[in-house]
């Protein structure tokens, strides 16, 4: 490459290709996307549970479960990603990542279904923000490789649902949803120690001047 020459950002990044830089962003993203998933399939697996804990709560009230995750994530993925387009992705991404632990580990000390609710809402604003980590990888990747990565992340969505039955096999049994929702929200405490390691998005730069 011409070092005297003026190169676009897209150039810049097709020229330097995929390094340990992006294969460790790639980790973390992929690990972000297991967490997510995991979360949402705990409300699958919550639902009976809380029924058990509060019979009282009807069957409608379960189904506010994932209303409230899903709505949180629309909401999450809109206001955070104007936010991340202001500020940076990488910000937006540590920032989601606390809010979805704290508020999982939350509920797993839920005194009421209503807090359930709160709660599980405010992870759902998390996991909006955390898709933030897919544009933060795309923009590190060259235009050859970036097709593959985005199709083998999605599957890392899959293991995740795997992981939670695994989990929810091994622990509701014994233990109860409380700490299986504890242990669902602590891989997120992962990602944190990961982005210490991931600078600012280069488009962020550049736009930011």
């Amino acid at each position: 490459m011409d070092t005297s020459a003026t190169y676009t950002l897209e150039e810049c990044v097709n020229y330097i290709g995929l390094g340990k830089f992006q294969w460790r962003l790639f980790s973390i993203i992929s690990f972000s996307t297991m967490a997510d998933a995991a979360e949402v399939l705990l409300l699958i697996i919550l639902g009976p549970a809380l029924q058990c804990y509060w019979p009282h709560i009807t069957d409608i009230r379960i189904a506010a479960l994932t209303t409230c995750v899903f709505s949180g994530t629309l909401c999450g993925g809109f206001i955070l990603g104007l936010i991340a387009d202001k500020y940076g992705r990488r910000r937006v991404i540590v920032t989601c990542a606390i809010i979805v632990s704290l508020s999982g580990m939350l509920t797993a000390f839920a005194p009421s279904y209503n807090y359930v609710l709160l709660t599980v809402f405010i992870v759902g604003v998390g996991i909006g923000g955390l898709n933030q980590g897919n544009n933060l990888m795309l923009e590190y990747l060259p235009s050859s490789s970036r097709a593959m990565l985005v199709v083998a992340i999605q599957l890392f969505w899959a293991f995740g649902d795997i992981y939670e039955y695994v989990l929810g096999m091994i622990i509701m049994p014994s233990y109860g949803w409380r700490v299986l929702t504890l242990l669902t929200a602590l891989p997120l405490f992962v990602i944190l120690i990961g982005m210490y390691y991931i600078t600012e998005s280069p488009r962020f730069y550049v736009a930011s001047g």
